[in-house]
């Protein structure tokens, strides 16, 4: 233990109750009066301890100990310098997962971006800090820059070869950039290297199943899930994505039943809310269906496809006012919009597809209300990006000629 400049106290130790091995170093931060502000580990799959810790001039410290996951020999001498700049990354990253999964979404991209400006700091002190290229890059993706993650995952592995090695969450992430980047394979490839590392890994199984779903394989996207969900009983982001399978399938039942469960460990998670009223929906239960929507858009005033979704909900039901309201609504907002899912922040994009079912749709709703200027002008529209239904009902009525 020693006494730092602001009046507290650095601890170091070592601990088998976190980390990456076996036992790992241990600093804590202690404030004068003795109240924790921060700890952190340091080691790999062995055995690491560490024995003493001094503060630098620069405000950082360092560390002196042994290793048996690096060097040598079964117990090497082992110094390792940090700044604090790095640790304070960590905070604001951590925090801003526990805001993600809360849905307190703004708050979580507030501390990813002092999360950036912390690494800014510690790499022009120390620019071959591995570790803290990670932690950027872990930010960048949690704010949907994903380009920006993957170069900073690279320049970790380049910094230190063996740094992914010791950490499974470097493949992980850097699957989720990809997966966000739409490339698919790549992403599974470096899932199934995060998986190779830590088999209990529930995270890496739960987004390859997110990997899987985009390419349209859902009997692994819900193995992956449930493996996901066997690892840790209350991840509730795997719940969420077991329902939006199920819904996929066809069986709708079993969705509300894994979204119900999502939704109890996180009362706050819009897309389960969204994927809900999906499967009510399509049950014909369109009361439910429209108050589970409206739910996720109280959530999230920007989310598109609650929007859309419950749209739907109102056509059908036969509230065409507020079903124009509702499509209206998906064009006013930007059709790339950043929310977060699955702890991680992702942007959505409607495409030519869903725009085109949008405006059919919406000019349905108008040939309902009598409106037939509006709904030839709209189904043109769709009809124009590849979607005729309303069109071509219209034109067989004697309209839109």
């Amino acid at each position: 233990i020693a006494q730092t400049s602001d009046g507290g106290y650095i601890v170091v130790g070592d601990t088998s109750s976190k980390g990456a091995g076996a036992w790992d170093a241990w600093v804590i931060k202690l404030d004068k009066h003795g109240n924790k502000e921060w700890d952190k580990t340091f080691g790999g799959s062995d055995d690491d301890w560490a024995h003493s810790i001094a503060q630098t001039s620069d405000g950082g410290y360092i560390v002196a100990g042994y290793t048996a996951s690096k060097g040598a020999g079964r117990k090497d001498a082992w110094v390792i310098k940090f700044n604090a700049n790095a640790v304070y990354d960590d905070i604001y990253i951590n925090r801003g997962i526990a805001y993600s999964r809360k849905g307190e979404y703004d708050k979580a991209i507030a501390d990813y971006n002092k999360a950036i400006v912390y690494c800014n700091k510690a790499i022009k002190l120390n620019p071959k800090l591995a570790y803290v290229y990670d932690n950027r890059g872990f930010a960048y993706e949690h704010k949907g820059e994903h380009d920006k993650a993957i170069a900073d995952y690279t320049k970790a592995i380049e910094l230190n070869p063996k740094y992914a090695d010791a950490d499974a969450d470097d493949y992980n992430n850097r699957g989720s950039a990809y997966s966000n980047k739409g490339e698919y394979d790549k992403a599974i490839a470096y899932y199934n290297m995060a998986i190779e590392i830590n088999p209990k890994y529930a995270h890496a199984y739960n987004n390859r199943g997110i990997a899987y779903a985009y390419i349209g394989e859902h009997d692994k996207a819900i193995a992956g899930y449930t493996k996901a969900i066997e690892l840790d009983p209350n991840y509730a982001l795997a719940y969420d994505n077991l329902g939006e399978a199920c819904n996929d399938k066809g069986e709708y039942d079993k969705a509300i039943a894994y979204l119900n469960k999502a939704i109890k460990l996180i009362p706050k998670l819009l897309d389960a809310y969204n994927n809900r009223g999906i499967a009510y929906y399509h049950k014909g239960e369109y009361d439910k269906a429209i108050a589970d929507f409206t739910k996720a858009i109280e959530l999230d005033p920007k989310y598109i496809y609650a929007y859309y979704n419950r749209g739907n909900a109102y056509y059908h039901k036969g509230e065409y006012d507020k079903a124009i309201a509702d499509y209206t609504k998906t064009f006013q907002l930007n059709p790339k919009y950043v929310s977060v899912y699955n702890g991680r922040i992702t942007i959505y994009s409607k495409g030519k597809y869903d725009k085109a079912i949008t405006y059919n749709n919406l000019g349905a709703a108008y040939y309902h209300k009598g409106n037939i200027e509006k709904a030839c002008a709209d189904a043109r529209h769709a009809c124009d990006l590849g979607v005729c239904k309303t069109l071509n009902l219209l034109q067989s009525k004697g309209y839109c000629k």
